[in-house]
């Protein structure tokens, strides 16, 4: 069930107010941020604030004045209240509000919030099937780390999976390296270290992915972001995606490799200390 709310004097609209020529349906001219509500809170509320600013700042959107962190976590905070969920992925859409052609006359945004039941982080002992998408690498520019709007490459490579009995697709770059999945960020356990793409490699710069980052470095794990080849996958002894709405999620397999979940499920475990 999903829930769309709408505040004339925030600018916040409904999707059915979205019209044919409105630039996110002729150019998806925006950015979104999923999160988590828990318990009446906004989970890693800060880093996602403050990656809304950032990508704000990126891509010329002018965020109205009173929107604030604290503003938006009590205005979620009543809603969930209202829809009496214990959980709900709030997803949270910014579209550029102008006339124009690819030349907007103005930066001022609408912003859509979706609010929508769902689970808590959970971790499952099947663990996902991998697979590699390879057919449209990431480019390498400012909007890889972004989550915006233009996300037809995350849908083909969901379709691959989906075609090839797969649960997620990774994602590589242009040097065929692997940036992420088509909707997470990626990490392996080689040699005993935990290992990420660096942002130069063009994944997404992840929220989950920066608590994975600090939880690994409290529970004294060795890290290092760098590229990751698909021969490391081969050599890997875990792989493991994380998301803001999901937490994170063991891979069992990529192709002909299986892999175990110690290090997933110590910083899984640290995670729902980290939020309770």
């Amino acid at each position: 069930m999903s829930q769309s709310h709408f505040a004339t004097n925030f600018n916040w609209i409904k999707p059915s107010d979205i019209t044919l020529d409105s630039r996110a349906y002729r150019y998806g001219d925006g950015f979104f941020e999923s999160m988590l509500f828990h318990k009446g809170k906004l989970l890693h509320s800060a880093l996602h604030w403050e990656r809304i600013i950032h990508t704000a700042k990126s891509l010329f959107l002018e965020l109205p004045v009173s929107l604030t962190q604290k503003f938006l976590e009590t205005h979620l905070a009543h809603k969930v209240e209202q829809l009496k969920w214990e959980t709900a992925r709030v997803r949270l859409t910014f579209l550029r509000h102008s006339a124009g052609n690819y030349t907007p006359n103005q930066n001022k945004v609408f912003i859509i919030t979706e609010i929508t039941d769902h689970n808590y982080y959970q971790f499952s002992e099947t663990g996902l099937k991998l697979c590699t998408y390879t057919q449209i690498p990431k480019p390498n520019n400012f909007l890889s780390s972004l989550k915006t709007c233009n996300a037809l490459p995350y849908v083909l490579a969901s379709v691959y999976a989906y075609k090839n009995g797969a649960d997620a697709a990774l994602i590589i770059n242009n040097q065929g390296n692997i940036a992420e999945a088509q909707h997470s960020n990626v990490f392996i356990v080689l040699n005993n270290t935990l290992i990420t793409p660096h942002l130069d490699q063009d994944c997404i710069d992840g929220v989950m992915r920066k608590v994975v980052l600090q939880l690994a470095q409290k529970l004294g794990i060795s890290i290092h972001e760098t590229s990751i080849s698909t021969s490391m996958l081969n050599q890997a002894q875990e792989v493991f995606l994380s998301n803001a709405s999901q937490g994170i999620q063991w891979a069992a397999s990529h192709q002909t490799s299986t892999y175990q979940n110690t290090t997933s499920k110590k910083v899984f475990e640290a995670l729902i200390n980290l939020v309770k």
